[in-house]
């Protein structure tokens, strides 16, 4: 139940060898939701529920909450930037948008799920302490 809000990088994963469990946290307004700096992790282990994403566009047409498909976050050309530290100068530039918008549109490589939350939710877990 942690809420991360309004920061550059909302969760950054270093060289995960073990599992780790993200259930009812809040992810508002981060430029990036979350990013892994290091090749290799195994990340696939990290285990996603019942969290919000305020950049979900699934539905929920059952209205219990919760979204009807899966909430996946891709890294494509933001592979560049967070594998090569020297390269973070160029985050946010056209340069890198330019990328990631071609890499998403004609991908050039095999982009990588950093996370999915199978059971997202449609509203803040902690919706009285935030303020959209």
């Amino acid at each position: 139940n942690n809420q991360i809000l309004y920061n550059v990088i909302g969760l950054q994963m270093h060289a995960t060898q073990e599992k780790s469990v993200f259930k009812g946290n809040d992810f508002i307004g981060n430029m990036e939701t979350a990013i892994n700096d290091t090749p290799g992790s195994k990340i696939e282990l990290n285990e996603w529920s019942g969290n919000y994403f305020d950049e979900y566009e699934g539905l929920d047409l059952n209205r219990d909450g919760i979204g009807d498909t899966p909430y996946s976050h891709f890294i494509y050309a933001d592979k560049l930037w967070q594998y090569y530290p020297t390269l973070r100068f160029f985050y946010g530039s056209t340069v890198i948008s330019g990328l990631n918008f071609l890499a998403k549109l004609a991908p050039f490589s095999e982009p990588l799920k950093l996370l999915e939350d199978g059971s997202p939710k449609m509203r803040p877990n902690n919706a009285q302490k935030v303020a959209l």
